[in-house]
């Protein structure tokens, strides 16, 4: 079990490393309000883990994770200064402030749990618009490689299963598998299909421009035509 988090741990590290040079290269703009908030989220639900459950090493991951989420947050702002950041956003932030500010209000571990991964989605949403509408701006091997991490991670959890424990892990891989689809095997698709729509524009110009091509060598015929009959 130790092997399988340490495997878990490492691909942890992998992933942001991963989209950080993908950054600084400028390949990637990563919409900072969705990672620093979802630093913010991650640290609270470690927090309120270890202050109701005690540390346990299932926290391994997501405390790695938190970590990163805000190194590339930072990183994307004050080093390489390669951002995306929207105005309309910022409802998104509040929504996820709100269903944080309704955890601190209720004690049911299962409400609280419920709230935290809405929040968490919520917060999520301008990365998801960014990768359906510009795959390329998000594509970034960080995505399969926390897909791996979280579960490497969730197959430990099934040792000693947990629904409360096991929920994040889910939907986190749930969401990496949505992000690894849309910016590489969506866009892969997309790029078919704009090849084919490029290729079918200039076959239907090409024949257009041919007709034309027909009709004025026609029109200059007839125009010569015309000429050599008034003359004779």
């Amino acid at each position: 079990m130790k092997y399988i988090l340490l495997i878990a741990g490492s691909l942890t590290i992998a992933s942001p490393l991963s989209y950080l040079y993908q950054v600084g290269k400028k390949k990637v703009r990563p919409s900072i309000l969705s990672w620093y908030g979802w630093s913010v989220l991650m640290g609270i639900s470690i927090i309120s883990q270890i202050v109701t459950e005690g540390w346990s090493s299932n926290l391994v991951t997501i405390t790695l994770s938190a970590v990163g989420c805000f190194t590339i947050a930072f990183s994307a702002r004050h080093i390489f200064g390669h951002f995306s950041l929207n105005k309309k956003d910022w409802s998104y932030i509040y929504s996820g402030a709100g269903c944080i500010l309704f955890y601190f209000l209720f004690s049911n571990q299962w409400l609280t749990t419920l709230l935290a991964i809405s929040a968490d989605f919520i917060l999520a949403i301008p990365t998801l618009k960014m990768a359906y509408s510009s795959p390329q701006n998000e594509k970034s091997y960080t995505w399969p490689l926390s897909l791996a991490s979280w579960v490497t991670t969730f197959s430990v959890l099934l040792f000693n299963f947990n629904w409360i424990f096991s929920l994040w892990p889910i939907y986190l891989i749930l969401f990496n598998g949505t992000m690894t689809f849309l910016t590489f095997f969506r866009s892969e698709n997309n790029n078919v299909k704009n090849r084919f729509g490029s290729n079918l524009s200039y076959n239907t110009m090409e024949k257009t421009t041919r007709g034309l091509n027909s009709d004025q060598s026609m029109s200059h015929y007839q125009s010569i035509k015309k000429t050599i009959k008034n003359n004779f």
